[in-house]
């Protein structure tokens, strides 16, 4: 079982019960739409470790999504999505609210890509 979602989710509940307004302070989509510009995967460690710095446990969804290869990038506009579905088209969810968002066929979309030590 993957060994990071376990105590990024540990560090970020620690967070939250420390009283700390980090959470309310930091704009969670704008550090989620970083992930559209890692280009590597120290990159994207580090922007799972600013993730797990806000204290926000409904990002659990985000990480999920990232370490099952499910955290897409709409080549469109760049925008970050979470993917469900399988085929030629797959629907497109919100990270933050994890509402639809649309559709988006699989040429459309890059995965964002993580190593299995952040795995």
């Amino acid at each position: 079982m993957n060994l990071l979602r376990p105590v990024l989710i540990a560090l970020a509940l620690l967070a939250s019960l420390a009283g700390t307004s980090v959470a309310q302070d930091t704009d969670v989509g704008a550090i989620i739409a970083k992930f559209a510009g890692a280009r590597t995967f120290s990159d994207t460690e580090k922007i799972v470790e600013e993730l797990a710095a806000t204290g926000d446990p409904s990002l659990a969804r985000v990480l999920d999504a990232l370490s099952d290869g499910d955290l897409q990038i709409r080549k469109s506009d760049r925008a970050v999505f979470i993917i469900t579905g399988s085929g030629s088209t797959l629907t497109l969810l919100d990270p933050l609210t994890g509402e639809k968002a649309g559709e988006a066929g699989k040429r459309e979309l890059d995965k964002v890509k993580v190593n299995n030590g952040l795995r």
